[in-house]
Order: C-alpha cells, then structure tokens, then sequence
C-alpha cells in the first residue's frame, strides 16, 4: 500500500500544475517520496497515480496521460475534470470573452485538415479583445499547455486540449491514428487512403520499417 502523505502530496502537484511533461511530473512525484522518506522507482510513480485515480474518480477528476501531437511526441500527465464540459472546465481560468476566442480557435482547429491555424486565421476569433490582448492571451494558452506553436507561429492544440476536452474532441472528430490507434487531430494525411497519422507515429514507423532493412 502506497503511502497516504505521498498520495496527497502527489495529488496536489498535480492539481497546482495542472499539465505536466512526463519528466516534469516524475521529478516532482520524486520529491515528494524524499519528503516521505521513501525511494522513488517507476514503478512506484505508476502505482501512485493508480492510487491517486482510485481516489479521486468519485469527485469526477482523474490524471489522464498521452503523446502531444508535436513531432516528439512527448507524454504528458494531466489532472482533468471528467464530469463538466469543455467551456466550465476553463471558466474559473479565463474570462468569457477569452473563452470565446478559444472556443472558436478550437473550432478551426478541428475543422483543419492538418489540425493548424495560422496566428492570423487565430486572431480572427478574438471578437471583443483587442489585439493586443487576444496576443497575451494566446501566450497564456500556451503556457498553460491548451495550445502549442510552431516556430512559424501556427497554432495546434496543447497536450491539456488533447487530455482534458477529450471527450468533446471524440464527439466531433473521427480521425484515427492509423499506427496507434488513438484520437488524431494534427498529422499527416495519407494521399491515397485519406487516413491521418501522427508526425510522431509516422517518425516512429519508418524507423521501425528502417531498422528491418
């Protein structure tokens, strides 16, 4: 049995930080096993986060793992609300005219065939923000993992978007994954079957495919 002092600690980096890169989360869940006295493993981290769902799935939250869609495809551990829908689950963040921005950035994004919006194309939707602001505001989105840029200023959703709006990204796209089988938003189109895989799946197959050769 897991240690009840490091099950809470664990739970409250999570609720204080919201959406964290997979060393990131492991760094921490370590110091709080040094403050309980106890030696981290990777076995350990998993049987914490086990734990730490078993307990809080009847309060309908829970941390939800998986891959950014970025090139790398990077893990991330989220704390996710699994009960309220997209728009309260940010309305203790952002104010209503910010939710409306990203509202309507998450709608072409999902509408995109390549799961991309140019920073102009994501500026349209800024409403009653002025510009200045609605930049401010894509920074904060950023930062707080809901979005993700490219180096020339595109715009995909964030590991936190893909994590904790799962359900209403299902709900209105059907792109599979061809490789791993999971949710697909931004990715490669196969030109001849139309299907989308992940650039990070795509990276991963050919050099499967390359290594058997």
């Amino acid at each position: 049995m897991v240690n009840q002092k490091l099950i809470q600690l664990s739970l409250q980096c999570f609720i204080a930080h919201g959406c964290l890169a997979e060393k990131d989360a492991k760094d921490l869940i370590e110091k709080c096993c040094h403050s309980c006295q106890e030696t981290f493993s990777d076995e350990l981290f998993r049987s914490i986060i086990k734990t730490v769902n078993a307990q809080i799935k009847k309060f309908s939250f829970e941390i939800r793992n998986g891959a950014s869609e970025d090139d790398g495809g990077q893990i991330f551990y989220c704390y996710v609300n699994t009960k309220e829908d997209q728009h309260s689950k940010l309305a203790t963040f952002y104010t209503v005219n910010e939710l409306v921005f990203f509202k309507a950035i998450v709608e072409k994004l999902i509408g995109s065939t390549k799961g991309l919006v140019s920073e102009i194309v994501a500026l349209q939707g800024k409403e009653r923000l002025t510009a200045r602001a609605a930049e401010e505001f894509l920074n904060r989105l950023i930062n707080d993992k809901w979005l993700s840029r490219t180096e020339d200023k595109y715009y995909y959703l964030g590991p936190r978007s893909l994590l904790d709006l799962l359900p209403f990204l299902r709900s209105n796209i059907d792109s599979i994954c061809s490789v791993c089988s999971s949710l697909v938003v931004r990715g490669q189109l196969c030109p001849k079957c139309e299907s989308k895989v992940h650039f990070h799946c795509l990276s991963r197959f050919a050099n499967s495919r390359h290594e058997r050769n």
